[in-house]
């Protein structure tokens, strides 16, 4: 019985702070040519639209992608893939950064499943190339890209992963346990050179009736290596160093109780400039309250920062200044888990160490960030 491959499409519409209106579509096909291969095309659009003024020029984002994956080649552990990808997000004081940003290049992927330690260790490995147009005052691009108006980014990267979870939607039990290194440029050429390695732990618990604690923790170093090429200019550019807040998007660093990527160094107009160190803890408390689709409300409390320096001991003394001066928040939300969309969610988290006060602050959330 050969099984048929089976498409879906999609469309999106919605509205956030970063980009405006947003819609877009894409079309997936997951079993591709009947052996679980899977092909998916996606494209985005954000309008220059805001409650302030309707801006008619070039859309302030832009995103289009093309990507194939194998998931078991010729019916070994091995998985291959491969992708195409272009992305610009135009300046803007809703953004974080004041710049014009324009993205396109291309990647390759093998992976494997392990054996030893036991079944649910994968590891992937990703050989990537991008080329990235600046466009902006000569201040801005000093300070988010090196002074550059384009630069070359050669890099390749390890991601070793555990997951035992029992379930992806609403984990009752397991753990999931994920490291990823990144090397860019250096003996591999290109203009950002740096290293770059994130470890993110989540383990969930069972305790009475239906409800799980969740515990997560996640820690990240980036640091700049020295160019190889003489003369040559050597940079991380801002959106490959660290970001927190909010809801976490772009960055994927979400911290609750606190404005859209703005925890962590920020320049004296109060954009992100982004850090080499971050540290973040996080506890859940769930309950669900459907299964089909998943639906289910949380407690949570959590904090985390993001600091200039790499060093992870540096400056315990108070007045506190170093890794141990953490945000912190605590508060409540609600998770939607919608087919062809993924999770959405809905939060109010008190910022205990807020600027110039402590306050409440809703988010809105897309996809399972910790």
């Amino acid at each position: 019985v050969e099984e048929k491959p089976a498409g879906q499409a999609n469309a999106n519409m919605g509205y956030t702070q970063s980009y405006g209106m947003t819609g877009g579509g894409g079309l997936a096909l997951p079993n591709f040519r009947g052996k679980g291969q899977s092909l998916n095309l996606s494209f985005n659009v954000g309008t220059n639209y805001n409650v302030y003024s309707l801006n008619t020029e070039r859309p302030k984002y832009q995103s289009a992608s093309i990507s194939f994956t194998d998931p078991m080649v010729n019916d070994t552990k091995n998985l291959i893939g491969g992708s195409l990808f272009y992305t610009f997000r135009g300046r803007s004081s809703m953004y974080s950064a004041p710049i014009d940003y324009t993205m396109a290049g291309s990647s390759v992927t093998w992976g494997r499943i392990f054996k030893w330690p036991d079944d649910f260790f994968r590891g992937t490995w990703s050989f990537q190339i991008v080329r990235k147009m600046y466009e902006g005052s000569q201040a801005d691009l000093d300070r988010y890209a090196g002074g550059q108006k384009t630069s070359d980014g050669i890099n390749v990267s390890q991601t070793i992963r555990r997951d035992s979870r029992d379930h992806p939607e609403f984990s009752t039990m397991g753990s999931l346990f994920s490291l990823k290194s990144t090397l860019s440029g250096w003996i591999l050429g290109g203009d950002e050179n740096f290293h770059k390695h994130k470890l993110n732990l989540e383990w969930y618990t069972p305790t009475f009736w239906k409800f799980v604690l969740m515990n997560s923790m996640k820690i990240g170093v980036v640091k700049e290596l020295p160019a190889i090429k003489e003369g040559t200019l050597s940079f991380i550019p801002w959106n490959d160093r660290f970001i927190m807040g909010g809801n976490g998007i772009p960055y994927g660093n979400p911290l609750r109780g606190y404005d859209d990527n703005r925890v962590g160094p920020l320049t004296s107009s109060g954009s992100p400039i982004g850090g080499n160190t971050m540290v973040k803890f996080g506890t859940e408390f769930r309950v669900p309250f459907a299964e089909n689709p998943v639906v289910y409300g949380l407690i949570f409390a959590e904090m985390g920062n993001v600091w200039s320096s790499t060093d992870l001991m540096e400056r315990i003394s108070l007045p506190r200044s170093g890794p141990f001066d953490m945000k912190r928040s605590a508060g409540a939300g609600i998770r939607f888990f919608m087919p062809m969309i993924g999770m959405l969610g809905f939060d109010i988290g008190y910022g205990f160490d807020r600027i110039p006060e402590p306050k409440w602050k809703t988010t809105l959330t897309f996809g399972n960030q910790f």
